[in-house]
């Protein structure tokens, strides 16, 4: 990034004017056999076509009777490292007598990377989200002698968007080592859609195949240095947004003994997977599985169930709150009527005594229609519970009482009765115990 100008100086002692050419060798001349090789190289004209681009200077020229020539020569280096080029001043021949000889001169560069520079020349947030604060380490290396201040500058398309912290710095020197001095500076960014408009020409086509993914240059300004220091700053951005099936859910009327279930599906349209949950939910509200509480992957659909119990005779609105990982919160109302239910059972809940194979215990309950019309039921039960009911299906009018036999016929033995036993006695069992039936 910087340029230096040396000067080559011809004496000329004599009275008429020389002029010359300057041409570049095309490979440096053995110093052992430096004369051989020059004229090897005239003989064959082996000399550039096209010079070393980072040298520049005058072709022709003309060296002045009795005084001297200055010829510049500017060095422009685009790279680290050591060149060596070989130049042969070559004068017109039979000007004069005597004649003066060809020139050969060797430039040597020595070229040297800028002292400041930064550790990673891209820096890549990878995918993040809109409305969401994130940070980053920018660590800025000092390889020379001196300390160098330092100052990140943000792009103009990215000004509310990206800050360093602290905004200048001082760069140590190298250590005794060799090590160069590292500062390190804080870039946080918090985007929204208006970036993506803003860095509208920095736009690069991301994984997803859409234009959403900013690539933006970002100088660090050192005023010692004249080439300045520069990384990308590459981003991919989406929208942390959830689709939701419906945003109210009207349960209706709903006995106060029972339950009702909704299906409510939530879809990831986010480019990050995220995680979501129910965190708090008001009496009679059940959310599966674990209340909702799970993670989407980008596109993924998940089906969550609301399930409504009413604790009360009355009218219910509630309003649910579906949280994301990124704390964007997504609220569902809620309508329900908690009524009686139109039957009554004398029990909820029945208790059989011990009772052996092939043998009955029975017990009664009575059904009441506690509504207003008639009522019809269907009592259903497990197969081989050993559990008989009667009658199964009945209609009562408003006020009716029916009586309902349950019987419990046990159709065989625990599968570990004989192992029970012989816990229960210390090892001694009996005939009846081990009979099977």
């Amino acid at each position: 990034g910087e340029a230096l100008t040396r000067q080559i100086v011809l004496v000329h002692s004599g009275a008429l004017d020389a002029p010359f050419t300057i041409r570049q060798l095309r490979a440096v001349p053995n110093q052992e056999t430096l004369l051989d090789d020059i004229r090897e190289a005239v003989k064959n004209d082996a000399f550039m076509e096209f010079p070393e681009p980072t040298i520049s200077y005058e072709p022709d020229g003309i060296a002045r009777g009795y005084s001297t020539t200055k010829i510049d020569v500017t060095l422009t280096p685009v790279s680290p490292g050591i060149t060596e080029v070989p130049l042969l001043l070559v004068f017109p021949k039979h000007l004069s007598k005597p004649q003066s000889s060809d020139v050969y001169i060797l430039l040597r560069c020595c070229v040297h990377a800028v002292p400041v520079f930064v550790e990673e020349d891209v820096t890549d947030l990878r995918c993040c989200n809109f409305a969401q604060l994130y940070s980053q380490v920018i660590a800025v290396r000092n390889r020379g002698k001196v300390a160098l201040k330092a100052r990140p500058m943000v792009p103009a398309c990215l000004q509310g968007f990206v800050k360093f912290t602290p905004d200048m710095a001082y760069v140590q020197a190298r250590d005794r080592d060799g090590l160069a001095g590292r500062f390190e500076f804080q870039m946080k960014m918090e985007p929204d859609a208006k970036m993506l408009e803003r860095c509208a020409d920095f736009l690069v086509e991301g994984s997803s195949g859409e234009l959403d993914t900013v690539e933006v240059p970002i100088r660090v300004g050192v005023p010692d240095q004249t080439l300045p220091v520069v990384f990308t700053l590459r981003v991919q951005l989406t929208q942390p947004d959830l689709i939701l099936d419906k945003t109210t859910i009207d349960f209706g009327p709903c006995p106060i003994s029972d339950a009702i279930s909704f299906p409510l599906g939530v879809t990831n349209s986010s480019a990050l997977p995220t995680r979501i949950g129910f965190l708090q939910v008001p009496r009679g509200v059940s959310i599966s599985p674990q209340m909702g509480i799970c993670s989407l992957l980008p596109g993924e659909r998940r089906e969550l169930s609301v399930s409504f119990s009413p604790y009360a005779t009355n009218d219910f609105k509630f309003k649910l709150q579906l949280t994301t990982s990124a704390n964007t919160k997504y609220p569902i109302s809620c309508l329900g009527t908690g009524i009686s239910p139109p039957l009554e059972f004398s029990c909820s809940s029945l208790v059989f005594r011990a009772c052996a194979p092939g043998d009955r215990v029975s017990h009664n309950i009575f059904c009441t229609n506690v509504s207003k019309e008639p009522r019809s039921f269907q009592l259903l039960v497990a197969r081989q519970s050993g559990l008989k009911v009667s009658p199964v299906v009945a209609t009562l009018q408003p006020g009716q009482t029916t009586r309902v036999q349950v019987d419990f016929c046990p159709v065989h033995g625990p599968p570990d009765l004989q192992t029970m036993a012989q816990r229960k006695t210390n090892g001694r069992t009996s005939s009846v115990l081990s009979k099977t039936p």
